[in-house]
């Protein structure tokens, strides 16, 4: 007698677990914004300790299948600052792979700020971070499904 009120009851618990631990769902906005964060540690360039995230808004969100595993793709505003003159944007570098890039625009070129915005603005997909205005930078990020859960381009499991 006792064991059929046990069955209702473990099949409560495994519910639980299974929903807790069994389905990731899909990558968050606050997902994103981590991995933004940490990618902006590792990023590539000079100052980058100066870029300050204002705010960061998930814009949209795709499924994809990439290169045979399925992918989650999130689109984001980022409003972002810096104290220095720059251009921060988000590209592939060759020893680097996926990273973003911040160029100093004053150690670079001090006299030819507006023609150095104007280049990488031609050569990178990023935002002008002139005199401490905040500028947005738009993107995307790409997750990619593993047994564990989401690795983000971070190198980093959500």
């Amino acid at each position: 007698m006792k064991n059929i009120f046990l069955v209702p009851i473990f099949i409560l618990c495994l519910l639980i677990c299974f929903s807790i631990y069994g389905c990731s769902g899909k990558p968050t906005e606050n997902n994103g914004k981590t991995v933004v964060e940490n990618m902006l540690k590792q990023s590539y360039g000079t100052k980058r300790d100066n870029i300050i995230i204002l705010s960061f808004k998930k814009t949209n969100g795709e499924d994809k299948i990439i290169d045979g595993s399925n992918a989650y793709i999130i689109e984001f505003d980022m409003e972002v600052k810096s104290e220095k003159n720059g251009y921060l944007s988000f590209q592939y570098l060759q020893f680097a792979g996926n990273t973003f890039a911040f160029y100093d625009i004053e150690e670079t070129d001090p006299s030819g700020i507006a023609q150095s915005v104007a280049v990488h603005k031609m050569l990178s997909n990023g935002v002008a971070l002139l005199n401490g205005e905040p500028a947005v930078f738009r993107g995307k990020i790409i997750f990619i499904k593993t047994e564990k859960g989401w690795k983000g381009m971070d190198g980093n499991i959500y």
